[in-house]
């Protein structure tokens, strides 16, 4: 009998991802010495790398299980320590102060105009706000930010010298939008994008968590790539098409109960969906749900060593 890797790999996952944190509970090691495996995040990557690249071979079982050491071995080190695992990443980078700097701008847009958001280790708060303007506030160790504006166009950038943490606050307004990009890295990051009428939301997310509301508005293409992390979607809105794509994570969607859902997944192994028990029907791999005068929602989803879940009960937030 062969094994299911979906099976497999959570299986290997929580036993080794309980035993590092039982056994620093009874002293038989001392997690609070790792003060440096938050260093080691980019095995996060590289071991979803293996996993994607083994996954239709001969040698996929030991890819599975060797994904599953690798990422079990970082998540229990990170718990162990009490620290949380993403935040056991402390500062991401050496160098540079140990304390926080503070810069502040802020400007108008006149639409229709385009976020660019480059974030490499912290957090990153945005927020829909009325009116034209649009602000960033930003505390940071190391070099600050970049940041550039036109009539037309917001950038908020790490440096490109590196840098320790930064934290940014950043509003823009809504009706002023039409696209949105985001990359981040080993960072927490919420966007209430709601009232936007976007033509393009663009996100690419490494070790990390994100949350996304887009509530009272519409986006035309959507774009997600999760690795190693969780996303939170709550979509309140049409969304024309889009592709979801989640590695060593998870993605949580939230849609109204009115919604017409087109959802096109990819089958993995080791990649969990809630859809049959939310009641969609499915033909080939497509899941449908017809609405009810609510919006509708077209999306492409794949996933490996990871989980979708549509409306959870826990929610999205």
């Amino acid at each position: 009998m062969r094994p299911h890797r979906g099976f497999l790999f959570w299986g290997i996952f929580f036993t080794v991802l309980g035993a590092i944190v039982l056994a620093d509970r009874q002293g038989w090691i001392d997690a609070s010495q790792w003060r440096e495996i938050g260093r080691l995040w980019p095995l996060i990557i590289i071991a979803v790398g293996v996993l994607i690249l083994v996954a239709r071979t001969q040698i996929a079982l030991v890819g599975t299980i060797a994904a599953a050491l690798i990422l079990a071995g970082l998540a229990g080190a990170g718990l162990a320590r009490g620290t949380g695992f993403f935040a056991g990443m402390g500062d991401c980078v050496p160098g540079g102060s140990q304390t926080f700097e503070h810069t502040a701008e802020s400007g108008s847009l006149s639409g229709p105009a385009s976020v660019e958001l480059e974030l490499n280790c912290g957090s990153l708060n945005l927020a829909a706000a009325e009116g034209d303007g649009w602000s960033v506030d930003a505390s940071y160790r190391g070099a600050a930010p970049q940041i550039s504006a036109t009539g037309t166009s917001l950038a908020v950038r790490t440096p490109e010298s590196g840098s320790r943490r930064q934290e940014w606050e950043i509003t823009v307004p809504p009706d002023r939008l039409e696209r949105v990009g985001l990359q981040s890295n080993v960072a927490d990051v919420t966007l209430d994008l709601t009232g936007s009428e976007l033509a393009d939301l663009n996100l690419e997310a490494n070790a990390g968590d994100m949350s996304v509301t887009a509530e009272a508005g519409s986006i035309r293409r959507l774009d997600l790539s999760m690795n190693a992390g969780r996303a939170r979607l709550t979509l309140g809105g049409r969304v024309e098409s889009g592709h979801l794509s989640v590695n060593a994570g998870a993605i949580d969607l939230c849609v109204p109960p009115s919604a017409e859902l087109t959802l096109d997944v990819a089958e993995q192994l080791t990649f969990a969906t809630n859809l049959e028990e939310s009641h969609l029907t499915r033909s080939g791999t497509v899941w449908q749900r017809a609405g009810s005068g609510g919006p509708a929602v077209d999306l492409g989803i794949d996933g490996n060593a990871a989980s979708f879940n549509l409306n959870p009960s826990g929610g999205c937030r």
